[in-house]
């Protein structure tokens, strides 16, 4: 966790101020993305993969709902889609940045309902297929839905909703699709658009809230146990203390024989009486012994 930024009375004021939007301050954004991004790498890595196989499971529908342009939708499956998920796949395992991690994944969605609609209006031009397509342009709702389910940073989830509604409706509005379908489809549309969004807003914010309680209480354990190793009186470190940091370095000099770290010790404490004195501890633990004392 970075918190080398953050205080805890700092993180009590700001807690106590209302919170407006989902972006945090500097130094706790940057501690909520360091801790955020393996896993939303392992995430989006499940996600993108598991998608790959249930979208191309819509494939069949092509031939039995619109068999004159299967062809064009094999194609573009096989050809465009799929390659670049695949693609993606394999960038999000060498876990890119946050602009190309977020971007992939809102683009995926996007060429998902760039791909529907394409083959909606080839077949919208075709005779004895309107009909059919008129029901094969609502597997569109599917990508609105995945842009807001995988784990999309939220403002990357509405950019990818916009666009995905931007080629819906350009599409849809502009052809010769019957207006009792339009109507229905601009209502479904809406509606989807706003309670995906809803949700996957929600379960941000619950996200953001949870890191700041995790946050918070770290940082009263680390006051806690600073407290707990300092004099209350003199405001110097305690026995406690020392022995815990005794203890760091007795495992710290694997090297140094025990007897040798006793014997040293022993001439360390006589000499330190003695003013000018020099310590006779081994080289090894002199410096490092004291700097923690």
């Amino acid at each position: 966790m970075l918190k080398h930024n953050i205080t805890l009375p700092w993180l009590e004021r700001y807690l106590a101020t209302p919170r407006k939007g989902l972006r945090f301050p500097p130094a706790l954004e940057a501690a909520f993305e360091a801790m955020r991004t393996e896993m939303r790498i392992r995430e989006a890595q499940t996600i993108t993969m598991r998608s790959m196989v249930f979208y191309n499971l819509y494939l069949p529908l092509d031939f039995f709902l619109l068999p004159h342009t299967a062809w064009a939708a094999a194609l573009l499956h096989f050809g465009i889609v799929t390659p670049f998920i695949l693609i993606s796949g394999m960038i999000f395992m060498r876990g890119p940045g946050f602009l190309v991690r977020e971007g992939l994944g809102a683009i995926i969605p996007v060429l998902m309902a760039a791909k529907i609609m394409f083959i909606f209006h080839l077949n919208m031009g075709l005779p004895g297929q309107a009909e059919a397509a008129a029901q094969y342009q609502y597997l569109t709702l599917m990508a609105l839905f995945y842009a807001n389910v995988n784990p999309l940073d939220y403002r990357f989830a509405i950019a990818a909703t916009l666009a995905v509604a931007f080629i819906y409706l350009s599409v849809l509005l502009h052809g010769a699709t019957p207006m009792p379908v339009k109507i229905i489809a601009v209502a479904l549309l809406a509606s989807s658009a706003y309670l995906s969004l809803v949700m996957k807003w929600r379960v941000a914010n619950d996200a953001r809230a949870a890191f700041l309680r995790r946050i918070h209480d770290e940082l009263l354990r680390d006051e806690a146990a600073n407290e707990a190793s300092r004099d209350a009186l003199t405001g110097l470190s305690n026995r406690r203390h020392l022995d815990e940091r005794i203890a760091e370095l007795w495992r710290w000099c694997d090297g140094v024989s025990a007897s040798g770290f006793v014997s040293g010790w022993g001439e360390f404490g006589a000499a330190s009486g003695n003013p000018g004195s020099q310590s006779s501890l081994p080289s090894g633990l002199a410096r490092p012994l004291g700097m923690e004392l």
